[in-house]
């Protein structure tokens, strides 16, 4: 009988949602600095950079890690993107105010110039690999807009958006 009634709650938990895992929507504003290393992850000379974001969205305002690496521009051609880089690397820290944190890696980028305005402008999109605090566990996908300025020093400044979704086990 003992063993009936834990079947019977464990069945009631998993069909009320409670032993089931939770979305939370990512939906956010960014804006931070990025500066260039002298790291070369895939030795073509183009190097990584890393960043410092703030974070403002569904999560509060948290600041954000991140370490990118795109190849050299190319010839493109499309209305607004002359010239494009594509994706290498990057990954990337979310860190909460509680310490909790989310990794995020992109599996697909770029970023485009237009040679007549000189505007610049990219995207990338990926996935969530792993948390901690609570966060721990998770996965999820993201996408992510930005638009850099470069400052003469050489530093960039970034502001951007990026929208998804954090899956809690």
């Amino acid at each position: 009988m003992k063993t009936l009634l834990l079947i019977l709650m464990s069945i009631g938990l998993f069909v009320s949602g409670t032993a089931q895992a939770r979305d939370v929507k990512a939906n956010a504003s960014f804006s931070g600095t990025e500066h260039p290393t002298m790291i070369d992850t895939n030795g073509d000379m183009i190097y990584a950079s890393t960043g410092l974001f703030e974070v403002q969205g569904a999560h509060g305002r948290t600041v954000t890690h991140s370490f990118t690496e795109f190849t050299d521009f190319m010839w493109y051609g499309e209305p607004g993107c002359d010239v494009r880089a594509l994706l290498v690397l990057q990954d990337f820290v979310e860190i909460h105010k509680d310490g909790s944190m989310v990794f995020f890696r992109a599996t697909d980028g770029y970023a485009c110039v237009d040679l007549t305005t000189g505007d610049v402008n990219g995207a990338s999109s990926g996935i969530v690999i792993d948390g901690t605090g609570k966060y721990e566990g998770a996965s999820g996908t993201w996408e992510m807009t930005f638009k850099p300025y470069t400052l003469p020093s050489g530093l960039n400044a970034i502001t951007g958006s990026i929208t998804g979704t954090i899956e809690l086990p």
